[in-house]
This record gives structure tokens, C-alpha cells and sequence, in this order.
């Protein structure tokens, strides 16, 4: 009977078990979205995280800030003259979500992993980056439909 229990594995829990996480997103994952996506798929893979992490709070913050600067992206560009540098946004928000990922979940992904959990596939990132775009751009269109005066030179 001793030594059945030998072999059987302990009854531990490790870090994160309570919570249902299939993945997380890095920092740097989240960076790049932000870049190719923009702030919608910077906030919606920072707020990815957040659920997956039980900061059911934070997750909402960071829906909201993600709308507000999206809606502060739009509303700063029309106002700039047209020869201002197109990088500047994506540049500026890219930094900007790669250190506060970094800075608010770096240590809680970097355990996550060391603990055996996976990272989501860059594929995966890739993916959502398009939807955004896309989301973006059906936003920006609709603005130009319903409020015409705003768009002219």
C-alpha cells in the first residue's frame, strides 16, 4: 500500500490552476498588434488578458481606455496637416501598449509560462490585428458618411 503512494503525484496547485487560462498574450504580442492593428487590438489583447486573469475590473478599464483612444486617434488626425508623418501613431501607441503590458501583466504572464502555461500563437495575433483594422476602418467610414463636413480638406 506505501508504496502505491510512492508513485502517485502530489496534490498541488500551481500558480494560476484555479483560473480556466487556455493562453496568454506577451507583451511584446501585444506591442505588435498595437502596431498593425492599432489601439482596438492593442486594448482587446491587454483586456484579453486581464479576463483570463480574473481582473474582471481592469478588463472593463481597458475597454474603455482602448475606445477613448481610438476615438482620440480619430478625432487628432483630422486636425493635423497633411504632410505630418503617418508612423507617428502607431509608433507612439505601439510603445505605449508594450510597457503598460509589460508593466501590468509582464510578471503575471512570465509566471503563467514558467508554470507550464502557453502563450497564444502569433498567427492568433496576426488575426485579430486584421479584425481590428477592419473594425477601425468600417468606424472611420461610417464617420465619413454621417458626418461629411468633418472630412473635407
Amino acid at each position: 500500500m506505501q508504496d502505491e503512494e510512492l508513485y502517485k503525484p502530489p496534490n498541488a496547485t500551481l500558480g494560476n490552476s484555479e483560473l480556466d487560462i487556455h493562453g496568454l498574450y506577451s507583451p511584446g504580442q501585444i506591442g505588435v498588434a498595437a502596431f498593425i492593428g492599432g489601439p482596438i487590438a492593442g486594448s482587446w489583447l491587454l483586456a484579453s488578458n486581464f479576463a483570463s486573469l480574473g481582473k474582471r475590473d481592469a478588463k472593463t478599464k481597458t475597454v474603455i481606455a482602448g475606445i477613448v483612444l481610438t476615438a482620440c486617434v480619430i478625432a487628432l488626425s483630422l486636425y493635423l496637416p497633411d504632410d505630418f508623418p503617418a508612423l507617428v501613431f502607431p509608433f507612439v501607441y505601439t510603445v505605449v501598449f508594450f510597457q503598460l503590458a509589460g508593466k501590468l501583466q509582464g510578471y503575471d504572464v512570465r509566471q503563467f509560462i514558467d508554470d507550464g502555461g502557453k502563450r497564444f500563437s502569433h498567427w492568433r495575433v496576426l488575426g485579430i490585428s486584421v479584425v481590428s483594422i477592419v473594425i477601425f476602418m468600417l468606424v472611420v467610414v461610417a464617420l465619413v458618411l454621417l458626418v461629411p463636413a468633418a472630412f473635407e480638406g
